[in-house]
């Protein structure tokens, strides 16, 4: 009797714990919601075989924030958006690929509200038998772009390639190490760069794991603690400092904002070669943030089939309207900023390579 009873107190003691501990998280998720609401922006990737990270097929899943709230989802190929696509373009189809982060995939806004289904949506009205597929991935640089296209993308055959370029990428260059400069030549390293995906891969196993990290405020604040430290270390590791100071003494000692700005030329130029090589041609997005700057190489080399295609304009107009193209504490463009760089793509489309489209009309 008495091992017996010996067990029950065990038995008491662990469920008082267990229930003791559930309470104390409960109030912690009660108390991060109300005093600290998290962004909750799962990027649901995975390792893909070439090196680089690959947006999970088949996702539907809620991101959240305090700005905005929108069901994110992908195809069977990890493309943003339910729609699917043959390896074979369609006949007299004008196929578009685009690439970039997560300003271009669309966080923020609704499938059918990113730019680049407002373009498909644009020149279908025009009478342009058009396809856009979004090949973006959150966190992407130009380093793992140029690895994308050269795996992925060039095997959709696109007519045209747009690539959106964001503010961030020279620093994502940097700490990716997918390519160096030696001697003033573009070099890529034998390195991988799948930052968390062993980990993550392994965390998405466990039972309840993707639900906590679509719903708990205090799975996401220690998530993005965890991943805040690490993207730290990346960069301290890269020699890439984060605030403008830091940046600005590093551009005074030739260190890495200078590295980064010639890394990220040479990416750039070597993404327009592999793309224009292909038949394809090429629109850089320039993509300008909420402060209206720009980091993108003014003295980039490119050929005929390569345009370079500046947002400030609408952006620009947009805001001075008071139209709000991008969230005020996320900074990603909002509804309205993505139909402002549609508007941009589009129209430089029009003026530049009208007679490319007008067969597909």
């Amino acid at each position: 009797m008495k091992r017996l009873s010996r067990k029950k107190k065990i038995l008491f003691s662990l469920v008082l714990y267990f229930l003791i501990s559930c309470v104390a998280l409960l109030i912690a998720e009660v108390a991060i919601r109300i005093s600290y609401p998290q962004n909750i922006l799962p990027r649901f990737v995975e390792n893909a075989p070439w090196g680089i990270r690959k947006v999970l097929p088949n996702v539907n899943a809620i991101h959240k924030t305090p700005e905005y709230s929108y069901r994110y989802r992908t195809n069977s190929q990890g493309f943003r958006g339910t729609k699917e696509y043959e390896i074979v373009p369609p006949e007299n189809c004008f196929r578009i690929v685009v690439q970039g982060d997560s300003v271009t995939l669309g966080h923020g806004v609704k499938d059918n509200e990113t730019y680049s289904y407002l373009l498909e949506e644009m020149l279908q009205k025009d009478g342009v038998k058009a396809e856009v597929i979004n090949m973006a991935i959150s966190g992407f640089g130009t380093a793992e772009e140029i690895i994308q296209f050269h795996e992925v993308a060039k095997k959709y055959k696109p007519d045209l390639v747009v690539l959106g370029f964001f503010q961030n990428d020279p620093g994502n260059n940097v700490v990716c190490g997918l390519f160096t400069v030696e001697e003033g030549v573009l070099c890529r390293t034998d390195n991988d760069f799948i930052p968390g995906i062993y980990i993550r891969d392994r965390l998405y196993a466990i039972p309840g794991y993707s639900f906590f990290s679509q719903h708990s405020h205090l799975f996401t604040f220690f998530r993005n603690t965890a991943s805040g430290i690490v993207l730290r270390q990346l960069k301290k590791k890269a020699g890439f400092h984060s605030t403008p100071a830091e940046e600005s003494e590093g551009q005074d000692k030739g260190n890495a904002p200078n590295r980064s700005a010639l890394l990220t030329k040479l990416l750039l130029e070597k993404y327009a070669d592999e793309v224009t090589q292909t038949g394809a041609k090429l629109l850089l997005v320039d993509i300008l943030d909420p402060r209206l700057t720009s980091c993108f190489p003014i003295d980039l080399k490119h050929d005929t089939n390569t345009r370079i295609v500046s947002t400030y304009d609408v952006l620009k107009q947009s805001r001075d309207e008071g139209r709000k193209p991008f969230y005020e504490i996320d900074w990603h463009p909002s509804p309205e900023g993505h139909r402002a760089i549609a508007t941009c793509i589009y129209e430089a489309l029009q003026d530049e390579w009208a007679s490319e489209i007008l067969p597909y009309k």
